[in-house]
């Protein structure tokens, strides 16, 4: 090291450590639907898309991005994203935070924890046969469920387009 020049460790590794740790992602666990119910009859005048996704689900995988999207084109708008893991809470740690911290996941990710999918899935939308990914959009109060994979960023601001305009 050249003379006269001082490395403060203690500094650079605090740097290190705590800044990434500032910018991450945080994933709330909800132990029954009826908290992440309470999410969409709260939304008010914000319109919420929810999107039921898993990390073992490949389509739900290949169409994050476009929720990834969303979120730029509607930043300061009445527009929220809810990405919702349906990961075992086991994952939470190995799989789930992995993840949104890996692909920089900028929506709020939750993981439903509530195991009696047979209870719920029906109060998602009476069209739900559990398969994911499925997407369900709240406007004013009322929801709109879309039952499949979008196949491409145009096609899901189309179907949003569709239901807020």
């Amino acid at each position: 090291m050249k003379e006269g020049r001082k490395v403060y460790w203690p500094v650079i590794f605090f740097v290190l450590v705590t800044i990434p740790a500032a910018k991450s992602q945080t994933v709330t666990v909800y132990d029954s639907f009826p908290q992440l119910e309470s999410r969409f009859q709260a939304s008010g005048d914000t319109t919420l898309l929810v999107n039921f996704w898993a990390t073992w689900c490949k389509p739900c995988i290949e169409e994050m991005p476009y929720f990834q999207s969303l979120e730029k084109k509607f930043a300061g708008k009445k527009f929220k994203i809810l990405l919702v893991s349906l990961d075992f809470r086991m994952q939470l740690e190995t799989q789930v935070i992995p993840f949104v911290k890996n692909k920089k996941i900028k929506p709020e990710v939750v993981l439903l924890a509530d195991a009696d999918a047979n209870n719920w899935i029906s109060h998602v939308d009476s069209q739900w046969d559990g398969a994911i990914p499925v997407t369900l959009l709240v406007v004013r109060g009322e929801k709109f469920f879309y039952g499949q994979r979008f196949d491409s960023q145009k096609q899901l601001e189309s179907w949003i387009a569709a239901h807020v305009n």
